[in-house]
């Protein structure tokens, strides 16, 4: 969640998903209007590739890491301990309390506080690890770059669960007790409120089809976060690949987007109203019961998931066990919902690995993100 040759547009998720300010309104998630420059828009630049070749089929390496006997000595003092706090990226509506309620079902002894639909878990953890008071026990995040740049912030995973990282070829973190461990997939998409859109267009249609790019739609702001840039260009890549038409981002200046801030406030106002349609989301934001439908792209791009115990934790032992927990079925079946798993043959999982594009995320340098977010300023006239 990578070849990118990608189109116009490019840049984004990984992160999947965060929201800028400044240019765009927050809460009602009506950002900022587009407007086209008059000046000849340079191209975007071309970041690296970072397609995922391959993905683990759930082999574990557990007997090797932590005896039987030694694991039930981590879950005693978790169970002293009592508590922990995880920081994810995932869904605070749904996903989050769903989990919650499954972890202290099968662990009583031990209460888990969510901070969840986080942008910038990794911003506080890093702030955290740098000196300032640890409240963090997990992170659940997309940005593998942020894990890799700092593995002194990470105690390795020790429970019999934990997928084995030296699956991935790509990743690095010692096999016997990886520093951070697959935990799942987004999947990218678009969407339209079906209250005003029937049928089930595709997104060429939407960004060309005057009936479509007539109505008021949205597409994600990542002129002020870094992680908006990466689903950005996720799906414009993506869209270049299906439609052989490498324009994303100039075409959604031309239909009038709105720049939103943030997958929870933009699929807010998509439900509302305030948007016919969007570009950009990811399946596991849409409110449940919304009028809202979502469209996919040939293989989506899906950028993958991770989780990670931080360094000199507040509760070590219960970070291990809610980790060691989060891999098995019953807990995937809860993370994956709307989107996917670690693990196969999840039944919530909207879509097997093989019917993906997998991407590690972040594969921009610090100044590809800064030309990319200068690349949808000067598309959309933005000062």
């Amino acid at each position: 969640m990578k070849s990118v040759r990608w189109a116009a547009l490019v840049v984004l998720a990984v992160a999947l998903l965060t929201a800028g300010c400044g240019a765009s309104n927050s809460g009602t998630g009506s950002g900022t209007s587009a407007g086209s420059s008059s000046a000849t828009p340079r191209q975007p630049p071309v970041p690296p590739d970072a397609t995922v070749d391959g993905m683990p089929g759930g082999s574990y390496r557990g007997s090797a890491r932590t005896s039987s006997a030694d694991w039930d000595k981590v879950v005693e003092a978790a169970n002293r301990e009592g508590t922990l706090t995880v920081y994810s990226n995932q869904n605070p509506d749904t996903t989050c309390p769903q989990q919650k309620v499954a972890f202290e079902k099968a662990y009583p002894s031990i209460k888990v506080d969510f901070l969840c639909g986080l942008p910038n878990g990794d911003i506080k953890i890093d702030a955290e690890q740098k000196g300032g008071k640890k409240i963090a026990d997990i992170d659940i995040s997309s940005d593998l770059g942020f894990m890799q740049d700092h593995k002194d912030y990470w105690t390795p995973l020790r429970g019999p669960n934990i997928i084995d990282s030296s699956t991935i070829k790509k990743w690095t973190g010692p096999a016997e007790a990886p520093l951070w461990t697959l935990y799942g997939f987004q999947i990218i998409a678009y969407a339209w409120n079906t209250d005003l859109i029937k049928g089930r267009p595709t997104l060429k249609q939407l960004l060309t089809d005057g009936q479509y790019k007539s109505m008021p739609n949205a597409m994600l702001d990542f002129t002020q976060d870094t992680n908006e840039a990466y689903g950005v260009w996720l799906i414009g890549q993506s869209y270049d690949k299906t439609f052989n038409d490498p324009n994303f981002v100039q075409l959604s200046a031309d239909a009038r987007a709105r720049l939103m801030i943030g997958l929870n406030q933009g699929m807010q106002a998509l439900s509302a109203g305030q948007y016919a349609w969007t570009s950009f989301t990811a399946k596991a934001f849409v409110p449940r019961d919304a009028p809202i439908e979502v469209g996919f792209l040939d293989k989506p791009p899906a950028p993958l998931t991770l989780m990670a115990l931080t360094r000199d934790s507040p509760h070590p032992n219960a970070a291990q066990v809610f980790a060691n927990w989060a891999m098995t079925r019953e807990a995937q079946e809860i993370s994956a919902t709307d989107s996917g798993s670690a693990l196969p043959g999840i039944s919530t999982s909207l879509f097997d690995a093989s019917q993906v594009t997998l991407y590690n995320l972040p594969a921009f340098s610090k100044q590809q993100l800064l030309d990319l977010q200068a690349y949808q300023k000067q598309v959309f006239g933005i000062n």
